[in-house]
């Protein structure tokens, strides 16, 4: 993980953002951190220039108007976001804090910023408030874990016992993303106690898997080999995660990921989810990376879709066959 983390926060002042300030505090984030609190007005803009002779007298005192309305609602943005970034500086006096507001579609205002400002990690609700005060059934929180640059945490709101070490879940699958997902989780400042608890679906559907060396095929009778490279897999991220003084157990199951995951987390009591964004593609299908957006939307706890950093991310990548990265 970077020593300087630059974390930015869609924010809106709703009860499911104000989860966000809360997760803070159990997101393992490094001492050296910046954050940058973003409050997108859901409002619209209109021209900045409007001739009277060729629109009318009507037009013009309508533009007026819509622009005294847009900045009403910016300004509350203003406010509301820098209200949170206060609080944040309260509970974190060593990070660098600041905020900022616009108008914009709310979860592309959040894409943008955080492309612009090269985010390395952005913090959403899973449930946020349009201008209207309605719900959005986690619409801005999809759009963002979906099409972002970066790693996303989608964070739900619930209660949370902030004395007790985390819970974390990471879903495994070989994958280069999977492999990416685990190293960011390994590399948190976790408590003492912290538990990890490693699952890899199975799908029966899937019948070719990177899992397997390169010459094999994952076919109908042959599923004790599958399981056999999964097994080895597994036990090679729990042995760095444990070398590092941290609980864990694994779990290898046959059925839906999405499922399997979001049922496996709840049983076992997870805090947080840690998936990698992108899963086997092409022909060898995906695991994970198809069920990350749909794991996010369906599960109790925060989960966190990791993608490589942003200076990485035009570089030719090394594949890892059979093998889990290094944490």
């Amino acid at each position: 993980m970077k020593t300087n983390k630059k974390v930015l926060i869609g924010y809106d002042g709703s009860a499911g953002a104000d989860a966000l300030l809360v997760d803070l505090q159990r997101a393992g984030l490094p001492r050296k951190t910046s954050v940058m609190v973003v409050c997108v007005a859901d409002v619209f803009q209109p021209p900045s220039t409007c001739n009277e002779v060729s629109y009318g007298a009507a037009v013009i005192e309508a533009v007026r108007k819509g622009w005294e309305h847009a900045n009403e609602v910016v300004g509350q943005c203003k406010s509301t976001a820098a209200s949170a970034a206060k609080k944040i500086r309260t509970s974190f006096p060593e990070w660098e804090v600041q905020s900022e507001a616009f108008a914009d579609s709310p979860a592309w205002g959040i894409i943008k910023k955080a492309k612009s400002w090269k985010a390395d990690l952005i913090l959403v609700g899973a449930h946020g408030m349009t201008s209207a005060g309605r719900m959005l059934l986690g619409s801005i929180s999809q759009i963002v874990a979906t099409q972002a640059s970066c790693t996303v945490r989608v964070v739900h709101n619930r209660a949370e016992d902030l004395r007790s070490p985390p819970r974390i879940v990471i879903g495994i699958d070989g994958s280069p993303c999977a492999n990416t997902a685990l190293k960011e989780a390994a590399s948190r400042a976790w408590p003492k106690g912290t538990a990890f608890h490693l699952i890899t679906a199975i799908d029966p559907r899937v019948k070719t898997s990177v899992l397997l060396p390169p010459s094999q095929k994952w076919l109908e009778g042959n599923d004790s080999v599958a399981h056999y490279w999964v097994g080895r897999l597994m036990e090679a991220a729990a042995d760095k995660l444990r070398s590092r003084g941290f609980a864990v157990t694994c779990l290898k199951k046959e059925g839906d990921p999405k499922k399997i995951l979001v049922e496996e987390a709840e049983r076992w009591g997870a805090d947080v989810i840690f998936i990698g964004a992108r899963g086997l593609g092409g022909v060898k299908h995906a695991l994970m990376g198809s069920v990350s957006s749909a794991v996010a939307a369906r599960a109790h706890c925060v989960v966190e879709i990791v993608r490589e950093s942003v200076p990485g991310a035009n570089a030719k990548k090394k594949t890892t066959k059979g093998k889990v990265a290094a944490v």
